[in-house]
């Protein structure tokens, strides 16, 4: 019960810094905002953003909402391209920079979401999880999260799931601070 009330402290504490940044943030990233979204709007004619249902805070599903990066072509029989060649040049950039991400801070004001914690993952990949694995959930989902900076999409879910039930079981603003800095040092890399 200790670990239970501890956690539950460290998340009433960790959503008023989410809040608190979150709002301070909005207000210096909204000319970026405007500046995508004007772009978005040509690149995309008009579909500037991307919905896509995601497991949430205690496996509730929520819509997330994101720059979109990929255009909506298809072949001869109107099924759809793979992702690879559907990208945009423009999506690549804003993927690149991770600038897809920003119109989360949304979910962070909400409380859908934190900055930081496991990344929200569409059902399909949740169905097959283990107890231990479904873990993940006791925490609000994040924009970035220990398993993005230890390898992003070039490790495999059980190595993600793992990273984010440690991450629960280790919780504190020290990894926190360290999943930040990471997460910039990421963004700031010169290789493509």
């Amino acid at each position: 019960m200790y670990a239970e009330d501890k956690n539950r402290y460290r998340n009433c504490l960790k959503r008023g810094l989410d809040l608190w940044a979150a709002l301070v943030l909005m207000v210096g990233i909204l000319p970026f905002f405007a500046v995508i979204t004007s772009i978005g709007c040509f690149v995309y004619r008009g579909r500037v953003f991307f919905l896509q249902e995601r497991i949430g805070h205690r496996g509730k599903i929520f819509r997330i909402v994101k720059f979109r990066t990929m255009n909506e072509q298809t072949d001869h029989s109107s099924v759809k391209l793979p992702d690879a060649e559907r990208i945009t040049r423009w999506g690549a950039f804003l993927r690149r920079y991770s600038l897809d991400e920003i119109p989360q801070m949304v979910h962070v004001l909400t409380g859908q979401m934190s900055f930081i914690g496991p990344r929200p993952l569409i059902p399909e990949h949740v169905a097959g999880c283990t107890a231990e694995e479904f873990r993940r959930h006791e925490i609000r989902p994040g924009i970035t999260g220990l398993a993005q900076v230890r390898g992003r999409r070039n490790i495999p879910f059980s190595k993600r799931f793992r990273y984010d039930v440690w991450y629960i079981e280790h919780l504190g603003w020290r990894l926190d601070a360290f999943v930040l800095r990471k997460t910039f040092q990421t963004i700031l890399r010169t290789e493509s």
